[in-house]
């Protein structure tokens, strides 16, 4: 059970991760912000960068701060 939770985790993230980067290649949406408020993805999405924050985001885009 622990592992399904964690792989259903791992795929949240990895869909995430491509939403977001595809928002950034189609859409001018570069950060965190514009991310949530602004782009086309699906709303569970923009909850789940919400609820990793900022900086643990720009992690998975590659982003420095």
């Amino acid at each position: 059970m622990i592992k399904t939770i964690k792989n259903l985790i791992e795929d949240l993230l990895e869909d995430l991760t491509y939403e977001a980067t595809m928002s950034a290649d189609i859409g001018d949406v570069y950060d965190f912000k514009t991310f949530i408020l602004k782009s086309d993805v699906k709303f569970r999405f923009r909850i789940l960068a919400v609820i990793l924050g900022q900086k643990k985001f720009n992690q998975l885009l590659g982003i420095k701060e």
